[in-house]
C-alpha cells in the first residue's frame, strides 16, 4: 500500500529523490555541530575532574563523601533547572532576531528560576545539620559541611543554567566550547 502511494506521489509532482551535497551548505552545520559535542565533551570531562582530582589526592573514602554530598547538594539543579533548559532553548531559537525578546526572557526565566531553587538552597545550608542526620544514617554524618559548600556553589550555578542556551540560541556554540574548555583547564589546579 505505502508502495503504491509512493508512486503516485512520485508520478504527481514530478520530485525524485536524489543525492545532493555541497560543502559550503555543510560547513556551517558541521562548525556548529562540532563545537555542541565540543562542548558537551568538556561539559562532562569538567563534571568529573573533581572526582579524579579528589580521589588522587585523598583516596577513595574522600571520594565516596564529597560524591554522595555533590548529589544531594546538586539536587535542585538536576531536576528543576535542566528540565528548564530544556525548555528555554527552542524558545530562544524562535526569538533569536529579536535581541530585546531574548533578554527579557532571560531575565524573567532567571528570576522564576531563582524563586524555585534559591529557597531550597538556603534550605539546605541553614538546615544541613537537622537534614542530614533526618535521612542518611551517622556514616555519612560527615558530609555536612561538603553538602553545605555544594548548596552554596549550586545557588550560583543553578542560576546559569539557561546561558548555553541563550548561546546556542545566538548561533554562538564556540563561546560555550570555550567557557567549557577554561573550566576543565582550570578545576584540577583549583582543586590542589
Amino acid at each position: 500500500m505505502r508502495g503504491v502511494l509512493l508512486v503516485l506521489v512520485f508520478g504527481a509532482t514530478g520530485w525524485r529523490p536524489a543525492v545532493h551535497f555541497r560543502w559550503a551548505e555543510v560547513r556551517s552545520f558541521l562548525g556548529f555541530g562540532v563545537a555542541v559535542a565540543g562542548s558537551s565533551s568538556l561539559l562532562f570531562v569538567f563534571q568529573k575532574a573533581d572526582v579524579l582530582v579528589i580521589g588522587r589526592v585523598l583516596g577513595t573514602d574522600a571520594v565516596g563523601l564529597y560524591t554522595f554530598a555533590r548529589q544531594l547538594g546538586s539536587m535542585p539543579t538536576d531536576k528543576i533547572a535542566s528540565m528548564v533548559n530544556q525548555v528555554t532553548m527552542p524558545v530562544f531559537a524562535r526569538v533569536q532576531d529579536r535581541i530585546e525578546e531574548v533578554r527579557r526572557l532571560y531575565l524573567r526565566t532567571t528570576s522564576y528560576l531563582a524563586i524555585v531553587v534559591l529557597p531550597m538552597y538556603v534550605a539546605g545550608i541553614v538546615w544541613s545539620h537537622e537534614l542530614i542526620r533526618a535521612m542518611l544514617t551517622a556514616r555519612w554524618f560527615g558530609i555536612e559541611p561538603l553538602f553545605q559548600a555544594f548548596c552554596l556553589a549550586q545557588s550560583l550555578v543553578s542560576l546559569g543554567v539557561i546561558n548555553g542556551a541563550v548561546h546556542l540560541s545566538q548561533n554562538r556554540p564556540r563561546w560555550v566550547m570555550q567557557y567549557y574548555l577554561c573550566a576543565v583547564l582550570l578545576m584540577p589546579p583549583a582543586l590542589y
